[in-house]
């Protein structure tokens, strides 16, 4: 049995799966609720591996790889999902994590912060950094921000760095 990326992808989406873990020597691993999950199936070869990854990776995203260590990047699996994509290397063979970035952006009631946060997003300029570890919602709860200013105030200018892209904002 050898592993395509559009089926781990599509498990992914249909299991409510957070992230994919890719490395040789085992099965992909979904992450599902906080709990890792192995797919059914064989262990990963360097060359299923590599596969895998050649997939949905540029060759610039390849050589950065060789070149530093590891490459991040966005990557929209069709119309079902977008995900956060950080390829390394690991004892010379080629390991993949992505994370599924939510579709839906959150309410300000959802977010829960504080009101004080809240009324900074009215302020007429500004700067606002948010940060955190891995895993924290530190791009969610900037998505949902910058998603309430475009809701609710007209003729504002918002500058966003990310790298990579992983939320799109309509105007």
């Amino acid at each position: 049995m050898s592993y395509s990326m559009s089926d781990l992808l599509q498990l992914m989406v249909s299991e409510g799966a957070s992230d994919l873990h890719t490395r040789v020597g085992t099965s992909p691993t979904i992450r599902v609720h906080g709990t890792l999950h192995r797919v059914e199936g064989p262990a990963l070869t360097p060359e299923t591996s590599e596969e895998l990854m050649r997939s949905i990776t540029s060759e610039e995203h390849i050589q950065q790889v060789r070149e530093r260590g590891g490459a991040d990047f966005a990557f929209a699996f069709g119309e079902a999902a977008r995900f956060r994509v950080s390829v390394f290397k690991e004892k010379g063979n080629f390991g993949m994590v992505l994370r599924q970035i939510p579709s839906k952006m959150l309410t300000y009631e959802q977010i829960g912060l504080p009101e004080s946060v809240k009324e900074l997003l009215f302020k007429p300029r500004g700067l606002i950094l948010v940060t955190g570890p891995t895993g924290s919602g530190k791009s969610t709860t900037l998505a949902s921000m910058l998603n309430i200013v475009n809701e609710t105030r007209e003729e504002v200018h918002l500058i966003t760095i990310e790298d990579p892209i992983e939320y799109y904002h309509k105007h």
